[in-house]
């Protein structure tokens, strides 16, 4: 159990398979970091997670921020202990004492954090208090402390299981537009890159009425599980309705996520069934990445699906990018341009305002 306090590699995918980051705030998480305030009178109380290379507030109160670097985090030391981590003055604390936060603004002297242990035993985040003032903390403080951060684990396995379907373990499709939201303000803040695609199984009306419904839903799974085994952790999977799923890989070039989501569509039409050796499966893709047309998630979703048009009616099992051509053709003539020079910008701002024009996604 212990060793999971160092492992981070699979501390930070139990983290992410919470599809909790860079999601909007809760009320009931925002309840949680209140009661902290209140009950340990300190100014500033948050729910913290940590990722790869930062920290990112699911609740804070007290701070108008969403994340800061490792550099400036208490919690990244909570997450290496089962008890709650104290700091009764933090220019004395060796630990501490050269924390930017500590030396500089907000000039924090005092901490205790809770930790957030999922049921797998991995401590993926904390439940924090910070003051402004040197102070000790009671063990009752303490204790109401680690009650409430077993509320925020507790909460977070409740709207885990909402979100995800049952049949494929995907985000459900609110939750998941929900995630691309985040993702388009991220990108307005930061200009990081993500690529969408809205993949539909082609004829899966036929494959239902051959082989019948659980056969079907057998077929739903195995794409399911060949979508996680090619794309890994790093994408994030949604299920928008019947046979059509989402799929978003942030931090990525066109470029690259077409070539990754071509090399997904040769890996489904790869999928046998040892009982049903007749049965083939194939599936279309559309493509959409964030650039400055995307103003909103809708028109994000709905170049995708116009690019998945486009994939059907060409011909379907084939890979289509929203405004220019499909992902075979550009991998024949060896095409490595950026988005600028593969996608006719020209179609994108037409397609864009035609969208705009229309009803919601």
């Amino acid at each position: 159990m212990e060793d999971k306090l160092i492992d981070d590699e699979a501390r930070l995918a139990a983290a992410r398979r919470l599809n909790i980051f860079d999601t909007p705030r809760e009320r009931a998480f925002d309840h949680i970091t209140k009661l902290v305030k209140m009950s340990l009178r300190v100014p500033v109380s948050a729910v913290s997670l940590i990722d790869e290379d930062r920290q990112w507030f699911k609740s804070i109160q007290g701070f108008d921020v969403t994340e800061t670097t490792l550099e400036r985090s208490f919690c990244v030391v909570s997450i290496r202990h089962r008890q709650p981590t104290v700091v009764t003055d933090a220019l004395s604390d060796p630990r501490f004492c050269n924390n930017p936060v500590v030396v500089g603004e907000p000039c924090v002297r005092s901490y205790a954090g809770a930790p957030l242990i999922l049921p797998d035993g991995y401590q993926v985040g904390t439940l924090c208090a910070v003051g402004f003032e040197p102070r000790t903390f009671s063990h009752e403080e303490l204790s109401v402390l680690t009650e409430l951060a077993g509320c925020v684990v507790r909460e977070m396995e409740l709207r885990e299981r909402a979100a995800i379907d049952e049949m494929t373990g995907f985000m459900s499709r609110a939750p998941f537009l929900k995630r691309l939201e985040a993702v388009l303000d991220h990108y307005r803040g930061r200009g990081t890159g993500a690529v969408l695609s809205i993949l539909d199984l082609d004829h899966f009306k036929a494959i239902n009425d051959s082989f019948g419904h659980p056969v079907g839903d057998r077929v739903l799974q195995a794409v399911a599980q060949t979508c996680r085994d090619v794309l890994g952790e790093t994408a994030q999977f949604g299920r928008l309705g019947g046979e059509e799923f989402a799929l978003m890989i942030a931090d990525a070039d066109l470029h690259g996520a077409v070539a990754r989501f071509d090399a997904l569509r040769r890996a489904i039409a790869a999928i046998r069934f040892d009982d049903l050796p007749q049965l083939r499966v194939n599936a279309s893709f559309g493509v959409a990445a964030l650039n400055p047309v995307v103003s909103t998630v809708p028109i994000w979703c709905k170049l995708a699906d116009t690019a998945l048009y486009s994939a059907k009616q060409s011909g379907r099992n084939r890979v289509m990018i929203a405004g220019a051509t499909d992902a075979a053709t550009l991998a024949a003539t060896g095409r490595t341009l950026p988005f600028a020079d593969q996608v006719d910008e020209r179609r994108l701002a037409a397609l864009t305002e035609e969208i705009m024009a229309g009803p919601a996604y």
